[in-house]
């Protein structure tokens, strides 16, 4: 797998997106399921110094020691292990078994 195409495409995404245009310096960004932590890094980025990404990741099984890793340096972004739902409570989180996870952490070679 080639990782840098794949950073390089889920950047243009993110450029090409609308969201782009509307983080500013200084903001503060709520990443919801950040899967691997890569758009908290771009988030990160753009935020700047005194901007704040908080990363909200449920799966311990495979992200969050990822995620911790690839932002361990990060001083503007804060990972929150938990899900948000409309309810408070416990659930159970399903993975698939059939996942593509390693396809997903692309932030190795970035």
């Amino acid at each position: 797998m080639n990782t840098k195409r794949i950073c390089k495409k889920l950047y243009k995404k993110f450029i090409e997106g609308e969201l782009y245009f509307h983080i500013n310096k200084d903001d503060i960004i709520f990443d919801i399921g950040a899967c691997t932590g890569e758009m908290a890094l771009f988030y990160s980025w753009k935020v700047g110094n005194n901007g704040k990404v908080y990363a909200i990741e449920p799966d311990r099984v495979r992200n969050i020691e990822y995620i911790s890793k690839l932002i361990e340096d990060k001083k503007n972004i804060k990972l929150l292990k938990f899900a948000l739902g409309k309810e408070d409570g416990e659930g159970t989180l399903y993975l698939s078994t059939n996942s593509r996870s390693e396809e997903r952490r692309v932030g190795k070679e970035c």
